[in-house]
């Protein structure tokens, strides 16, 4: 921070117009030198306050002034010398310094609202609403009354979607955990759902409060843009871009990855969650982390096995080893390593996640070819096998080794093709039972529900 800012100053902080955040001096003076700190800040202060759109004013509702930036009276230039001072009202306002910290939080809660990005990100909200013919009764900034008339919130925006009242509120400034949890606890006891909106997601930049938010709600978080309310306008329906930390799950570990995508409001789940905040949410990070977590133990087993796997080289011990680690996990494996069609299909799979052909000798176009095998002998196997490909991000590659189209024609003819025939659950498609558990066991990567 800059040793510029003066060390009694009378404003600690001041409101943004444009981004409706609290700026203290040291983040607004940030590391500028002397110079740059008269050259621009300062004179950018002064031009935009005789231009009479001042984008830094006081925070006191009542005030709003706009904000200069002055200097203490010293010969040198010396640190510890700017401070913000209003530019007409200095004399009539009080500045914030000598409030509790509650009504501070009220100021900078509502100064959030005020400010130019709010207001646009309510438009595009109710721009949304109103394409979607499900929703009806859309407001903003109207009170919502608990039953018994006593206490009330005031949404961003609501509307009414069926018999469910659904509350928007617009996070994007910092927000003292309490007026979050108030505002949870009030929709919550009134029976409303209660989604929350975001500037961005970008999970790394996030401020505590907007990371308290995005934690509470199953690690979910959304956002309206002008893609989204296009989106919404073509379809129908309100759609809405959504971002969470899934925890992807390999054999060689777990690890969080954001995923970001268009949804819909009709896709929403709702609920209240263990801390006893209503979340909205579109991907159950919650059930998706509990697996990851079941499978985090059963790791260092699937390990040793696809070491031992792709040595390529038969130990008795150490087979005996291996399978008794599966055994006890829960999977089927054979008392012989070599046995068919447990080694042929776990060459298959291992080949696919490796990128390389593991026990197959296809050299051309290998993918392609191992696929042609499966289809005329293993037919049993291309399910997974279409499983392991989208997985291990393997399709591209088989594209390439599938030079005249004959694969995908074969898997795509309608009808008879064997994509159709694994749709209509043709038994001849069916991987055999007793290979389905240990498929999901050593292949934690595959989607567990659609190994059959």
């Amino acid at each position: 921070m800059s040793d510029l800012a003066a060390i009694e100053r009378k404003h600690p902080f001041v409101l943004d117009t444009e981004t409706g955040d609290d700026v203290t001096l040291e983040q607004f003076l940030s590391n500028a030198d002397y110079g740059t700190v008269v050259g621009e800040l300062r004179m950018k202060l002064e031009i935009d306050g005789l231009d009479g759109r001042p984008r830094y004013v006081c925070p006191l509702p009542e005030c709003r002034d706009g904000m200069s930036l002055k200097k203490v009276k010293v010969l040198d230039k010396s640190p510890h010398r700017f401070y913000f001072k209003h530019r007409h009202n200095e004399n009539k306002c009080t500045g914030t310094q000598h409030l509790a910290s509650s009504t501070i939080s009220a100021i900078k809660f509502n100064g959030a609202k005020e400010s130019r990005q709010h207001i646009e990100f309510k438009k595009r909200v109710v721009e949304s609403i109103e394409a979607d013919p499900s929703f009806e009764d859309c407001a903003t900034e109207r009170r919502w009354v608990q039953a018994d008339g006593g206490r009330w919130r005031q949404p961003d925006v609501q509307a009414r979607r069926g018999a469910q009242r659904v509350a928007f509120e617009v996070q994007l400034s910092t927000t003292f955990l309490h007026v979050i949890a108030q505002r949870m606890k009030f929709y919550r006891d009134n029976h409303g759902v209660l989604v929350w909106l975001f500037r961005d997601l970008n999970f790394s930049k996030y401020l505590q409060a907007e990371d308290d938010i995005f934690y509470a709600n199953n690690r979910n978080a959304f956002r309206v843009t002008d893609e989204t309310v296009a989106r919404s306008k073509a379809t129908g329906r309100f759609a809405m871009e959504c971002a969470w930390m899934e925890p992807v799950i390999k054999a060689e570990g777990i690890k969080e990855e954001q995923r970001t995508v268009i949804v819909f409001f009709d896709q929403l789940h709702f609920d209240v969650g263990k801390n006893g905040a209503p979340r909205a949410y579109y991907f159950d990070c919650e059930a998706a982390r509990a697996r990851a977590s079941q499978v985090s133990a059963t790791l260092p087993a699937i390990q040793r096995f696809e070491r031992y796997w792709l040595a390529r080289r038969f130990d008795a011990t150490e087979w005996a080893a291996v399978r008794e680690g599966l055994l006890k996990l829960g999977a089927s494996v054979p008392e012989y390593q070599h046995s068919d069609p447990f080694e042929q299909l776990l060459n298959v799979l291992y080949s696919v996640k490796h990128g390389r052909m593991i026990g197959y000798n296809y050299t051309k176009q290998p993918f392609a070819d191992l696929g042609h095998h499966l289809f005329d002998r293993r037919k049993g196997f291309l399910r997974v096998f279409h499983l392991a490909i989208a997985a291990f991000d393997r399709i591209e590659q088989v594209k390439r080794d599938d030079l005249n189209g004959n694969l995908e024609g074969k898997a795509r003819k309608e009808e008879t093709g064997y994509f159709a025939c694994i749709k209509r659950c043709d038994p001849d498609y069916d991987l055999p039972v007793e290979l389905r558990s240990t498929v999901a066991l050593l292949f934690p990567e595959l989607p567990a529900a659609k190994i059959r």
